[in-house]
């Protein structure tokens, strides 16, 4: 389980950044890292006074070796599962602060032909749609989460296409908590 948070944590950073799924092997090679540098800062540890600590032989040698992180298959897969839950709580938050759903410019550049979140969660969802399916529990939970979280995107998506075009420009609603219903 702390895997796949570390997995969800380190695709949806790599996401925002480029707007595409990180490979398994590359994220192997960042989780690496991160263990390495981590054990280098770690190496010497700091009294509360801030004198440094004595280590016996033994302790030197676990820290002198290389420290590693095993990213299975299965932890990539539930990672990725829940990076879709992540996706779809930034599409959320993105559309109700911008009023138009996250993404980047196409390739060739004009605005209209930009991919969207909402595309990439859908290939997301054809992917796992495709892969064999796994009738574990855990896998058929996250499968459904999957399912619930692009078509919460699509229904933002079409919200903003219908429902968006039937409010003027910079329409917000009415702040009078405290009045009374027209009767």
């Amino acid at each position: 389980m702390c895997l796949e948070e570390l997995v969800e944590a380190l695709t949806f950073g790599h996401y925002l950044k480029t707007q595409s799924l990180i490979g398994l092997e590359d994220l192997r090679g960042i989780t690496d890292d991160l263990a390495r540098r981590g054990a280098d800062e770690d190496a010497v540890m700091a009294d509360a006074d801030g004198s440094t600590q004595s280590q016996d032989a033994g302790a030197k040698a676990a820290l002198s070796a290389a420290p590693t992180i095993h990213i299975t298959e299965q932890d990539y897969l539930y990672g990725v599962f829940d990076l879709t839950g992540e996706m779809m709580r930034f599409a959320t938050t993105s559309t109700a602060l911008t009023r138009e759903l996250a993404g980047g410019a196409g390739e060739e550049g004009p605005a209209s032909r930009r991919r969207t979140i909402l595309q990439d969660m859908q290939e997301l969802g054809s992917f796992f749609e495709m892969l064999p399916q796994n009738k574990s529990k855990q896998w058929t939970s996250k499968f459904d989460v999957l399912r619930q979280s692009v078509r919460k995107v699509e229904r933002i998506g079409y919200d903003m296409v219908v429902r968006g075009s039937e409010r003027e420009e910079g329409w917000v609603p009415a702040g009078d908590d405290d009045a009374a219903p027209d009767e």
